[in-house]
Formats: structure tokens, C-alpha cells, sequence
């Protein structure tokens, strides 16, 4: 674990998702932000920007992506948001495939060019 909040917490992507990618996960079993409680939903904002700023600082990516799943099977699951960082490098290994694209491969656990997640420059939050 990298941060803990009140409700929430910030890991390193365990899977198939590109190097210094992390995820922002509630405490709490929730599957959607409409569930939110005052507290959740508090934090969430600058959580996001500062776990944000991390991923820029280390990563330098050109964009860095934040976007929430919570697809389960056949119904919602957990709610996980990630924080990816998206560089040229990234992009090239995928053939220039940007947004939705790009995620949908790097999300495959079978896709051999992707490297094992592993941060170890990580500061504080």
C-alpha cells in the first residue's frame, strides 16, 4: 500500500496494466460514486490530483489517464479508479493507440510486452 486515506487507498496496479500505473480504491465496498458517503467523496478530488502529480512526476508521461471501472462479470463489482500514465514509449509498443484502445490492450493479461508493474520511487502522498 502507498497511501492510506480515511476512505480510501492507493496501491500499485496488480496485472497487466503499464509500468507506474497505481489504483485509488474505497476502504469501503462500494460500486459506484453516487455511493459515496460525505467522506468518500471529500477526499476523492485531491486524492486523485495528488496521486496525479505523482505518476507526472515520476513517469513524465504525455497524458495520464484517470478513469473508473467497477464491471464485474455480470454485474457492478468494486469500484477502482486508475491513475495511468500513458507515455510515447507506451504507445509505440501498442501501435499508436491512444484512450479506450490503448487500455483495452494493455488491460490483457496475456500481452507479453508489458512490463511487471513495480515502483520503487514512489514518495508519500
Amino acid at each position: 500500500m502507498l497511501h492510506e486515506a480515511a476512505a480510501w487507498v492507493v496501491n500499485h496496479v496488480v496485472g497487466p496494466m503499464n509500468l507506474g500505473t497505481l489504483i485509488v480504491g474505497p476502504r469501503e465496498h462500494v460500486v459506484a460514486i453516487a455511493e459515496l458517503d460525505d467522506t468518500a467523496a471529500a477526499e476523492l478530488g485531491p486524492l486523485l490530483r495528488d496521486t496525479a502529480r505523482v505518476v507526472e512526476t515520476l513517469c513524465r508521461p504525455e497524458q495520464t489517464y484517470v478513469c473508473m471501472w467497477s464491471h464485474g462479470r455480470d454485474a457492478r463489482k468494486h469500484l477502482h479508479i486508475a491513475v495511468q500514465p500513458v507515455t510515447a514509449e507506451v504507445r509505440a509498443r501498442y501501435g499508436g493507440l491512444r484512450s479506450e484502445q490503448l487500455q483495452a490492450r494493455t488491460e490483457d493479461p496475456h500481452d507479453s510486452r508489458l512490463p511487471v508493474p513495480c515502483f520503487s520511487r514512489l514518495p508519500v502522498l
